[in-house]
């Protein structure tokens, strides 16, 4: 049994037992803009190589034009988490540094290269490669869902019905990874997805910190 939100404008939140997110929405008409997805804005995941050993850590980032924020943790669960230091985007590569458990110096240079973050990480006087995955984190125990605080409406559709988007909100309170999961033709999927993008959210959180949470929505169309 789920539990959730709704109100008289059509649309409602429902947080059901596998703990996805769904959204329903019901729009008639309306056009909007797409907006850009920032790039390093997500939840991560890797690990660093300290002292013959490699040592789990969470990062979490929020990019806002050329902007970038974030926290990080030496664990997955986000207990111990400061803010990252010193963050700086050139072009398409952020570098930032953190100070890890023992005091020492830790630099990260990083760019997107798929659907990871890689570059190198330097810990004293060494530097190594490194991978950061994607980190996503569904509602319950500890996990907050997100809550939708603006929204647009699609533009119509000649079609009648509901296309379901699988997304991921991510830390900056956007719908990201977008994929179309029930169709309801061409024209109908790009309109939900274009609408959704413009979506902003209150995001998820685990343990207060920002984090990527999946979620379901369904954009319903009606003919007048």
């Amino acid at each position: 049994m789920g539990t959730g939100l709704a109100n008289s404008q059509g649309w409602s939140i429902r947080y059901n037992g596998d703990q996805m997110i769904r959204l329903l929405v019901a729009f008639l008409a309306c056009a909007g803009v797409a907006l850009c997805a920032a790039d390093f804005s997500g939840s991560w995941k890797g690990d660093v190589p300290r002292n013959g050993r490699r040592d789990d850590f969470s990062l979490t980032l929020i990019q806002d034009g050329q902007q970038v924020s974030g926290l990080f943790a030496f664990d997955r669960e986000l207990r111990s988490a400061v803010s990252i230091e010193r963050p700086e985007l050139r072009n398409d590569e952020l570098t930032f540094e953190i100070h890890d458990m023992d005091g020492q110096l830790v630099r990260f240079r990083i760019r997107p290269v798929a659907d990871k973050l890689a570059g190198d990480v330097t810990v004293g006087s060494e530097v190594k490669r490194i991978e950061i995955a994607p980190a996503v984190y569904r509602v319950g125990r500890d996990v907050t869902a997100p809550v939708l605080i603006n929204k647009v409406e699609p533009r119509p559709a000649k079609v009648q019905g509901a296309v379901d988007l699988a997304v991921e909100i991510s830390p900056d309170g956007r719908a990201r990874n977008i994929r179309v999961s029930k169709s309801l033709g061409p024209q109908a999927d790009e309109n939900a997805i274009e609408c959704v993008k413009q979506w902003k959210f209150l995001a998820g959180r685990k343990g207060g910190v920002a984090v990527t949470v999946p979620a379901t929505i369904e954009v319903n169309f009606r003919n007048l």
